[in-house]
């Protein structure tokens, strides 16, 4: 299951998707709560991600995935859930934000859905494979996309063509990351092993044990 926390991206909030759909703002400054945002049935949808998108926590959207396939779109700055997307038949379980008016849920139906933040629109649906897509991870270079399920795979954005199968992982992938230049990725499982990739040659460039499995990857320029 993907992280069900998140920070924004100035580092000023960290968002919490609680399990019962509730969603909670926290202050990191202060380690205070500065708003709890629920719908009125929030018990009917079980959280299972979140991701936020946007330069500054007082601008920004908050995308959580539900067990329920829908994806809730909320406003963090008015404090108002903006859209409800609703495309996957099975429970959502990554979402990731690309660009200023996209978003990108995977789901166990085996399914990437593609859509519009500002309409709250589907534009594409893309079958991902045979297998649920636990992870979603987009290149910084906008080329590539890495689905991560029982193995990674490795797909061209334009038309969301499958390129490569990583295998390796003992476990079903729980973390990825591209470098920021989109040429390697970086991957963990729970099999507490972390590999790194080289997209252009589909081949792993290293891969060791950890003690404990990763809860979150990142990967910097030299």
């Amino acid at each position: 299951m993907s992280s069900l926390r998140a920070f924004s991206p100035d580092g000023q909030q960290l968002a919490e998707a609680a399990p019962d759909g509730r969603l909670q703002l926290w202050d990191t400054g202060s380690s205070t709560l500065r708003q709890e945002l629920a719908r009125s049935s929030h018990l009917a949808l079980r959280s299972t991600c979140v991701a936020w998108h946007g330069k500054s926590a007082a601008a920004a959207l908050v995308a959580v995935g539900t067990d329920g396939g829908a994806v809730l779109l909320w406003d963090a700055a008015r404090g108002e859930l903006a859209h409800e997307l609703r495309g996957h038949t099975q429970a959502v379980l990554d979402v990731a934000f690309d660009g200023a008016d996209t978003l990108y849920s995977s789901g166990a139906d085996k399914q990437v859905c593609c859509w519009s933040v500002s309409s709250g629109s589907l534009v594409h649906t893309f079958k991902a494979g045979k297998a649920a897509v636990h992870r979603l991870c987009l290149a910084p270079d906008g080329l590539h996309a890495a689905l991560g399920g029982s193995a990674i795979r490795l797909v061209r954005r334009e038309g969301w063509k499958r390129l490569a199968r990583l295998p390796g992982h003992a476990e079903p992938v729980q973390c990825l990351s591209f470098s920021p230049d989109g040429r390697y990725l970086l991957s963990s499982s729970g099999d507490r092993h972390l590999t790194l990739w080289s997209v252009s040659y589909a081949s792993a460039s290293s891969s060791d044990a950890l003690e404990q499995s990763a809860a979150s990857l990142a990967l910097e320029a030299d």
